[in-house]
C-alpha cells in the first residue's frame, strides 16, 4: 500500500510502503505521479558516513518507462545532498504480454529495445564505495558490472566487469564466472552516467 508523507510546493514524497517514510530526508522528493519503491543505505563515497538512494518509478508503468535511482550523500552535519539521480541502470519496463516474441509492438524503437532484451536483470546492487548492475547478454551468460566512487572524478566509475555462464535449473541460483574479467583505471573506467546496456547486447 503506498503512504503519502509529504506534498507540498517545493517536494512531493510518496512511498510504497509505510516502513520507508521513516528513511526519507526532506529533499528525497519524486514527480508527482511517481513514488519511491526502495530506500537503500550505504557509504556509496567511503566518507564514513552513510549516503541513501531512493529507487522509483510511475505508480502507472507503460511500456519503455525507466526506473530511477537517485543517490544522496551525507553532508557532516548530518543533512542529505542530492548527488546524482540515474535512468539507466535497469532495463526499461515491459508488461509480461509485450515480453513475449510474438508481440510486436506499435513503437518501432521500443520494439527494437525489447527484442534485444534477452531476458530481464535484475536492479542494482548498492553497497560500501559503490554499487553493481547486472543483465543477461545472451541466452547463455550474463554480465556483473562494478562501479566505484572516484574522488578525483567525483562520479561512480567502471572498475571491473565479469561474464558468467547462466545458471542451468530452472530456479534462480548463481552460475559460473568465467576467467575474462576486465578491470579498469580510474582515469579508463566509464562514468555510470556514460554506462549504455544497449551497448553490451548482442
Amino acid at each position: 500500500m503506498c503512504a503519502l508523507a509529504q506534498m507540498d510546493d517545493n517536494c512531493y514524497q510518496k512511498t510504497q510502503s509505510k516502513s520507508d517514510i521513516k528513511k526519507l530526508e526532506p529533499v528525497m522528493c519524486v514527480p508527482k505521479g511517481y513514488y519511491i519503491v526502495d530506500i537503500y543505505e550505504e557509504d556509496l563515497n567511503g566518507d564514513g558516513r552513510v549516503d541513501k538512494v531512493t529507487e522509483w518509478f510511475k505508480e502507472k508503468l507503460s511500456n519503455g518507462d525507466t526506473t530511477f535511482h537517485s543517490i544522496y550523500f551525507q553532508e557532516r552535519d548530518s543533512t542529505f545532498r542530492h548527488f546524482a539521480t540515474y535512468n539507466n541502470l535497469a532495463q526499461l519496463y515491459f508488461d509480461l504480454q509485450s515480453q513475449s516474441s510474438d508481440v510486436i509492438l506499435e513503437d518501432s524503437l521500443l520494439n527494437e529495445i525489447k527484442f534485444r532484451y534477452q531476458y530481464y536483470g535484475g536492479l542494482p546492487l548498492f553497497y560500501d564505495r559503490g554499487f553493481s548492475v547486472e543483465f543477461y547478454t545472451d541466452a547463455a551468460g550474463y554480465k556483473k558490472l562494478f562501479f566505484e566512487f572516484s574522488n578525483e572524478r567525483k562520479a561512480f566509475i567502471l572498475r571491473k566487469e565479469q561474464d558468467w555462464l547462466a545458471p542451468r535449473t530452472a530456479t534462480w541460483t548463481e552460475g559460473e564466472q568465467l576467467e575474462n574479467e576486465i578491470t579498469y583505471t580510474e582515469e579508463e573506467g566509464i562514468s555510470a552516467k556514460e554506462f549504455n546496456i544497449l551497448e553490451y547486447l548482442e
